[in-house]
């Protein structure tokens, strides 16, 4: 019931008076402790995601943004990677300014036509 309402394992030891390790003592003997504890977190995890969905179809932007940076991560992530090989480096030293500037143009075009 305590893990339903969203409390944490320590939570749970302080409201119990009980350690944490005891609560992880239990966990790891009991398998219906924790197949409870399990069920209870899923059920709390399960309101907020409810929660959360809601704010974000009623245009919440910043449950938007968080909703998205979960769910579709490959599209909505602040990071991005990307390869750098001497290779090119090499390639794009040998080019002249015309080339470069051609090149520049043609992934212009490129990543334009690709967000399309």
């Amino acid at each position: 019931m305590l893990a339903g309402l969203g409390l944490t394992d320590v939570e749970i030891a302080n409201v119990l008076d009980l350690s944490e390790r005891t609560i992880n003592y239990y966990k790891q003997k009991s398998p219906e402790f924790l197949q409870a504890l399990t069920k209870g977190k899923n059920k709390a995890d399960a309101r907020v995601i409810q929660s959360l969905y809601q704010l974000a179809i009623s245009g919440n932007v910043t449950a938007c943004i968080f909703w998205l940076k979960n769910r579709r991560k490959k599209d909505w992530r602040d990071k991005v990677d990307i390869e750098h090989s001497d290779e090119l480096s090499n390639r794009v030293a040998q080019m002249s300014d015309e080339e470069r500037k051609q090149r520049i143009e043609e992934l212009k075009k490129k990543l334009l036509d690709d967000n399309q």
